[in-house]
């Protein structure tokens, strides 16, 4: 009797874990071998093993799929189809997922995707629905009459949607929530998203700026209610990038504002902060004054993934012990704490013995710095210490390519463009172990190297040969096409 219990127990566990678990199977003929993609955009900074905010999967050759999301509750996703050739999306379709959904997506005769399953009255009327928030190139409207009309038609088809299946289908009343939050901060974060992409002019046009500050005054800039809608996630990432690019202009343009406002006054303290950290301290500032409770706890971890994305980890500590004494059980430690420390612990590294440190007064010239290497192959990076993708790559690829070519003569040249401060190039140079030559350079010469390896942008690379002709290395770098060129230079 007791073995039968147990028995009967295990499958009734069994049973609720597998009842509790979301899955989305389908057959669409015409996209057989297409790349499918879920988004969680209210999840995309938790990173369990089953709560990743991408999910990636292929459609077979016979057209079908299954996705085993697990345990998803109360959640809105995008669900995407993709030509991996073209990098062309196929089909996309918002999706409202609650605890053990089962949902089928399956091509009719005339190729139209139709919706089955638990929760299918309502997810089935979202089709035809975009998740893009940026609207149109604004680059010629002095006025953002054409902008936000765009917007409000793109507001107000999701608005009819969405009260359709209010008054028809009789949603659960946390599907209509979710999207009735994402309708109240989708006309905000759609500008702003087109507002933060445009030019200088815009972003200082009072027609503009003051739409903007109308559209924010609508709204809770702090909404702890509001996490479970897309547009409202998107708006906090926007709202934060775009805030502390604000300030830093401010501190170019207006210092002693910037001092009064951000630093009590206090120039000396202001200047010093930002000679080294022009981005992880002021976004913690705009935090602590802007947000509270889940939203603010949401930020420090979209200010952490942002330190660990972009290579950028001044002041990381601080931060994040701040973060840690306001919220001592919030599930980002476990993310974050850890590369945060690595990455404090690397900052105070010592600039390597090998780093090699070649004078660049105001009046050097190119041939100055290649005459440190005449009859040698050389690789160069030119890069900036406030450059993400610049330090991304380094990451990447400086320790894997020093290795590969240890003893083989090829010298490895980093110079440093537009930078300011000589004490932060020094430690980044320490702190991802840059062996090789480096050269601090004026605007003149890197306006001139520039020039000379057909580079308009950063990073920028090249290979010289030992005759001193160059040949251009393409970004992204792809470091096994770029050892075979190195290879292919030194045998020349």
């Amino acid at each position: 009797m007791k073995l039968l219990f147990n028995t009967l127990l295990l499958f009734s566990l069994i049973y609720q874990a597998t009842a509790q678990t979301t899955v989305i199977k389908g057959k669409i003929p015409s996209m057989k071998g297409a790349k499918i993609s879920i988004g969680r955009p209210t999840k995309w900074l938790v990173y369990d093993t089953q709560t990743v905010g991408f999910i990636e999967s292929e459609i077979a050759q016979n057209g079908e799929f299954t996705l085993n999301l697990g345990a998803m509750d109360k959640e809105i996703i995008f669900f995407s189809v993709w030509d991996k050739q073209n990098d062309s999306r196929l089909f996309f379709q918002y999706l409202y997922i609650t605890k053990g959904d089962n949902l089928f997506l399956l091509e009719d005769f005339d190729k139209q995707i139709r919706i089955s399953g638990k929760s299918e009255k309502y997810n089935g009327q979202l089709q035809g629905l975009k998740n893009e928030y940026f609207y149109t190139n604004a680059e010629q409207d002095s006025l953002p009459n054409r902008v936000y009309n765009g917007i409000t038609n793109n507001y107000q088809k999701f608005e009819k949607v969405i009260q359709g299946i209010e008054e028809y289908k009789q949603a659960p009343t946390d599907f209509i929530e979710a999207w009735n939050y994402h309708l109240k901060y989708f006309k905000l974060t759609s500008f702003y998203y087109t507002f933060g992409n445009s030019s200088r002019e815009i972003k200082s046009n009072k027609n503009w700026t003051n739409l903007l500050n109308e559209l924010l005054s609508e709204v809770e800039v702090s909404n702890d209610k509001a996490l479970n809608a897309p547009s409202y996630c998107e708006f906090l990432r926007i709202f934060l990038l775009r805030k502390s690019e604000e300030i830093r202009d401010d501190y170019e343009e207006r210092p002693m504002l910037f001092y009064q406002e951000w630093f009590g006054g206090d120039s000396l303290k202001a200047k010093a902060v930002m000679e080294i950290d022009y981005t992880n301290q002021l976004k913690q500032k705009i935090i602590e004054r802007y947000f509270s409770g889940k939203v603010k706890e949401h930020l420090y971890a979209l200010l952490f993934d942002s330190m660990i994305h972009n290579q950028y980890f001044f002041n990381a500590k601080s931060v994040f012990n701040d973060f840690e004494r306001q919220y001592p059980n919030s599930q980002y430690i476990k993310y974050f704490k850890k590369p945060i420390q690595e990455a404090a612990i690397r900052l105070e590294n010592t600039v390597p013995k090998k780093a090699i440190f070649l004078e660049a007064n105001t009046t050097a010239k190119w041939d100055n710095i290649l005459e440190h290497f005449k009859g040698k192959t050389v690789f160069l990076d030119m890069w900036g210490t406030w450059c993400s993708p610049c330090r991304e790559e380094i990451e990447k690829n400086a320790a894997a390519l020093k290795k590969h070519f240890e003893g083989k003569g090829v010298e490895f040249l980093y110079v440093t463009n537009y930078d300011k401060s000589e004490a932060k190039w020094k430690q980044l140079i320490a702190f991802y172990n840059l062996e090789g030559s480096h050269v601090f350079a004026n605007e003149a010469l890197t306006d001139e190297i520039m020039e000379k390896v057909k580079g308009s942008s950063f990073p920028s690379y090249a290979i010289i040969d030992k005759n001193g002709k160059i040949a251009k290395v393409e970004y992204p770098i792809d470091r096994k096409e770029l050892i075979q060129q190195i290879e292919m230079t030194l045998k020349k």
